[in-house]
């Protein structure tokens, strides 16, 4: 598609977002610079162009840009929005992985273009909560923290938990990395939840030295398989679990009604872009405007430190086949085996030697699809 062709698709949704709010005006076209595009709104009546500029921020964010200018000139209205920002990968951040401690994760950049650390293995920083609309990017945000693990971690000090929905999710392309936790018992395999519950219940806390990184895709899905007892075990793993040293990040597409289920106090919490009409959870009411996040990949951070934007890292299909296609090939033997979260013993642990992730060369065609 040309530039003209995208110009003309974004004139139709803000047409499409008029007519939803009966706004009387008609956009007559649009005017692209390397700056932006201007698009050129007509009221039918001079006096109703303060319609158009309460909306400004929504027709915005209906077709992607990252921010409006509006310029009132009756009964024209002109909304000056900027590019649509290049997305972070794993490339931009792949210096900061390179050097972070054992459990520690880099989430993406902030509006200033730092790194932004979140250290998994400090059990103060756990559980985190990552809510958001459709297409926010909230699997592809698991996925990145899995794949980091994996990357940085031995899977003799680290286990990972994928449990997902129903539906399709990111994290399936994870489950070939040595560190992927499998149900021990036949037939759990399809409630995850359930058996690590059960797993780590029947084990004392000094049994499990290894971190459990526990991904949960979906969670409303997760809980409408399992019923109520999905609902009990997720409360256990997020009151309980620290004391086994799970680490839970849980995904929730409807995080209000997550909120009303007694919920515990999230360490950290991911607001992504909402669905459209829907708010910010309330922790959130008094972000300006501005800060909201607007795109897939976007993402309001508050820790204890306060809330940040960030603009989260994509991992590209062509990245993931390489990492994944590496681990395949040399990934390392846990002699503990794939069913068990406990170290090998010490004479099984001198035949495992630790091995060498080599160093990732990345290119200029890394993959941007997929968000």
């Amino acid at each position: 598609m040309s530039l003209d062709e995208k110009v003309q698709a974004e004139v139709h949704l803000i047409q499409k977002a008029l007519e939803r709010h009966n706004v009387p005006a008609s956009v007559e076209g649009a005017d692209v610079d390397q700056k932006g595009v201007t698009f050129f709104v007509r009221v039918q009546r001079p006096t109703d162009t303060w319609q158009v500029r309460v909306l400004a921020d929504e027709l915005a964010h209906a077709v992607g840009r990252p921010h409006v200018r509006v310029f009132e000139e009756p009964p024209l209205v002109l909304l000056r929005m900027g590019p649509r920002p290049r997305p972070v990968f794993l490339a931009d951040i792949w210096e900061h992985v390179q050097t972070v401690q054992p459990g520690t994760v880099v989430i993406g950049k902030t509006l200033d273009e730092r790194p932004l650390y979140l250290n998994l293995a400090h059990r103060e920083l756990v559980p985190v909560l990552v809510s958001g609309g459709a297409r926010s990017g909230k699997s592809a945000l698991l996925r990145l923290i899995g794949l980091e693990i994996a990357l940085t971690t031995s899977p003799r000090a680290w286990r990972i938990v994928l449990i997902t929905g129903l539906r399709p999710s990111l994290l399936e392309s994870l489950r070939t990395l040595p560190h992927v936790w499998h149900p021990p018992q036949a037939g759990l395999h399809r409630h995850p939840l359930l058996a690590l519950s059960a797993f780590l219940a029947d084990h004392h806390p000094a049994d499990q030295p290894v971190k459990i990184l526990v991904l949960i895709d979906d969670v409303e899905d997760v809980l409408t398989v399992t019923g109520r007892a999905g609902k009990q075990a997720l409360k256990w793993l997020l009151t309980e679990g620290a004391t086994f040293g799970v680490r839970p990040i849980v995904v929730s597409r409807r995080v209000h009604t997550l909120m009303r289920t007694g919920r515990p106090s999230w360490a950290v919490h991911l607001a992504g872009r909402p669905d459209f009409g829907v708010p910010l959870p309330p922790e959130y009411e008094e972000v300006p405007t501005s800060l909201h996040p607007r795109f897939p990949g976007q993402f309001l951070l508050r820790a204890p430190v306060g809330i940040h934007l960030v603009r989260v890292a994509w991992v590209g299909r062509q990245v993931l086949r390489h990492v994944l296609t590496w681990y395949r090939r040399q990934r390392p033997v846990v002699f503990a085996g794939r069913t068990s979260l406990e170290l090998p013993r010490e004479d099984e642990e001198k035949r495992d030697e630790e091995i060498h992730i080599p160093e990732l060369r990345f290119n200029n065609g890394e993959d941007e699809g997929g968000r």
